[in-house]
């Protein structure tokens, strides 16, 4: 028996339990994240929402950022896994279910090239729908991973985007994963 005094089974059981609770903050993480954004996100909100308290939160999470980045490396992490030679329909359909190839290719084009409008985005990308490309970028934006950058872009172009410095941080925890 093991000096802890717990038996193999138990030491079992507690890691899938310290796992089930840790996917429970994960998801409630970013159901809340999808309804209020990046700035409107509290450990409060998630714990609650996660049916668990701050102190549990915080035996898994050193703070906020720290379970969101973990959220969407894990999301990342299940796209790369599924994502096969071609991109997966639908870009960030149900953000608590998973993270999409095309969006992780819309991360790296912004990253590569700031400032860039949304046809030069698309292009960088891969997509051929401007209307794909318009609603993807006004999510991403509404959870605070980009925001447009105030300047105007080229006559008939409809924004000039950028990662926000969470956003920088989302984009190099999923590059992690690949």
């Amino acid at each position: 028996m093991p000096h802890n005094g717990r038996d193999k089974r138990g030491t079992l059981q507690h890691a899938r339990m310290s796992e089930l609770q840790r996917r429970r903050i994960l998801g409630a993480a970013l159901e809340i994240l999808e309804e209020l954004g990046y700035r409107g996100i509290t450990v409060t909100q998630i714990a609650d929402r996660a049916r668990m308290s701050r102190k549990t939160f915080y035996e898994h999470f050193e703070d906020r950022e720290g379970c969101l980045i973990a959220a969407l490396e894990d999301l990342a992490a299940g796209a790369l896994r599924t994502a096969g030679p071609a991109p997966m329909h639908d870009p960030l359909e149900g953000l608590g279910r998973r993270v999409t190839y095309r969006t992780l290719r819309v991360l790296a084009a912004i990253a590569e090239r700031p400032g860039a409008s949304n046809r030069e985005i698309a292009g960088l990308a891969g997509i051929t729908d401007e209307g794909q490309i318009s609603r993807l970028l006004g999510r991403l934006e509404r959870i605070g991973v980009v925001e447009r950058t105030g300047r105007r872009p080229a006559r008939g172009e409809a924004n000039a985007w950028r990662l926000t410095a969470w956003g920088e941080e989302v984009k190099k925890a999923i590059d992690g994963v690949r």
